[in-house]
């Protein structure tokens, strides 16, 4: 998609976490976060990766957003979201959310912090931040729709 964007004359600015190996992308910029010499991988939440993490992609995809005037930020999962959003309350930029999974699905699946409250809280809330959401499974959409996301 960011290939087919590019090849349209679009500006395709990637804002990701410092993981992984720089590769030529024609006609599209890679922008990582710095790199935390004592993080690793690590599928799922992590209290380092909202901590630290996180808020460095915020201020990596704020300077982006502003030096580039980007005008959309099409954000994965709800890392992406959550930071997209807190861009776009600064910036006005809109935000496309590409939903992947329930909060509470994930969470529950990686065993991490068991909020039950704040991740359906979060599974309301994140797809009504957004101007605009992509479910990436039937389940997943018949859940937004459940929630009045179309």
């Amino acid at each position: 998609m960011a290939e087919a964007l590019s090849g349209l004359g679009h500006c395709v600015c990637v804002a990701t976490y410092h993981f992984g190996t720089q590769t030529e992308t024609k006609g599209i910029e890679i922008h990582r976060i710095p790199r935390i010499p004592y993080y690793y991988y690590a599928p799922g939440p992590t209290l380092t990766k909202l901590g630290i993490l996180d808020p460095l992609l915020f201020l990596k995809l704020f300077k982006i957003v502003k030096s580039k005037r980007i005008d959309l930020v099409h954000a994965h999962h709800f890392e992406g979201a959550i930071v997209g959003y807190a861009v776009r309350k600064l910036s006005g930029v809109r935000v496309l959310y590409d939903a992947h999974t329930t909060l509470k699905s994930e969470l529950d699946s990686y065993g991490f912090l068991n909020i039950t409250s704040l991740s359906r809280f979060l599974d309301r809330k994140v797809p009504e931040w957004s101007d605009h959401v992509i479910a990436a499974s039937d389940t997943l959409k018949v859940f937004l729709q459940g929630i009045g996301i179309n």
